[in-house]
């Protein structure tokens, strides 16, 4: 269901009355107030008067961030937590998809780069050509603000279209560090995808509109989506990462530290450059051959690596070297 405007301006005006705590970068637990879908079972159509206990009964993960930021402090319908972030984060149990939400709240200037949207599960989640993503309660699913002209001069961030272009690989290896660095053999597989022993974990979407750049990460920290949920031409079956005891706030904790100080450096040359680089070191397939399908063409050969601006390049069988700007990337 659409959500009504009063429910629209609920939200915000919620967000609003917290924005000052927010810019002091503490983590954020907000009522629901709409944004909710059809679907999401024991999501009500009206405000969680308690929503800390809300997303602390989605899954022990959560109940356990909960715990871990506490004590919380109620004021204006916000539960603000003890423990500081490097950028502000509001989080809710239940939403439409922290895309959604992130946007909306960015546009009204309520929300800055490094500034982020957790949602418990998400009703109309997305991912790569807008395909569904499966959430389900325990793992991280976060939408951050890279750039955004709302607001004054102070809160704008700028990125050449070069740069723009590399978000999803500067993501995806940002992201793959930081789960390397807690013990997960983690891959980056062209163009989006996280990859562990050929499982998928994860996920990165990257949107770009009218200056506001939004990107969505998702990880499965310890379920995955049932097989009828798949897509059936799917190259890689789902799995989760293994991190003992870190739930979805703890975790963006940990991927936010550093976040935006390695998308600033997209913008020279040779940040990008040296982004690439390491990118290649943490490449999925890189030298085996592949297959990528784009609609209904493929190509087949050997992956060679990554060009300058961001594209898949390939030594194909039969006709030389190919450069790929999107399709579905599986081993042959």
């Amino acid at each position: 269901m659409r959500k009504s405007k009063e429910a629209e301006l609920g939200f915000a005006s919620v967000i609003s009355a917290a924005r000052s705590r927010l810019r002091s970068r503490a983590a954020i637990i907000a009522n629901y107030a709409g944004h909710f879908s059809a679907g999401n079972g024991d999501a009500p159509g009206k405000s969680l008067s308690d929503p800390v206990t809300a997303l602390s009964s989605l899954h022990p993960l959560w109940a356990s961030d909960i715990q871990s930021f506490g004590p919380w402090t109620e004021k204006d319908g916000v539960f603000v937590g003890a423990r500081d972030l490097v950028h502000g984060t509001v989080c809710c149990a239940h939403a439409a998809s922290t895309m959604s939400v992130a946007r909306e709240l960015a546009e009204g200037g309520l929300l800055s780069p490094g500034d982020a949207v957790i949602v418990g599960v998400q009703g109309e989640g997305r991912g790569q050509l807008r395909r569904a993503w499966s959430s389900l309660p325990g793992n991280l699913h976060v939408s951050v603000v890279l750039a955004s002209e709302a607001g004054n001069s102070s809160q704008m961030s700028s990125l050449p279209p070069e740069a723009v272009a590399l978000l999803p690989h500067a993501l995806g290896l940002h992201c793959c560090r930081v789960l390397r660095d807690m013990g997960q053999e983690v891959q980056v597989k062209w163009p989006n995808d996280l990859l562990c022993d050929n499982k998928k974990v994860g996920g990165i979407l990257v949107e770009e509109r009218q200056g506001l750049i939004v990107a969505g990460i998702g990880i499965n920290l310890c379920a995955v989506p049932p097989e009828q949920d798949m897509r059936t031409e799917s190259a890689f079956g789902p799995g989760h990462v293994d991190i003992v005891e870190s739930g979805p706030l703890s975790l963006w904790e940990r991927l936010n530290l550093g976040l935006m100080e390695q998308i600033g450096r997209l913008a020279d040359e040779q940040g990008r450059a040296d982004m690439l680089r390491s990118y290649e070191i943490v490449m999925a397939f890189l030298g085996r051959e592949v297959g990528v399908r784009d609609g209904d063409e493929l190509w087949q050969g050997k992956l060679a690596g990554i060009g300058p601006d961001g594209g898949l390049i390939m030594i194909l069988r039969d006709s030389g070297k190919v450069t790929l700007y999107s399709g579905s990337l599986f081993l042959v």
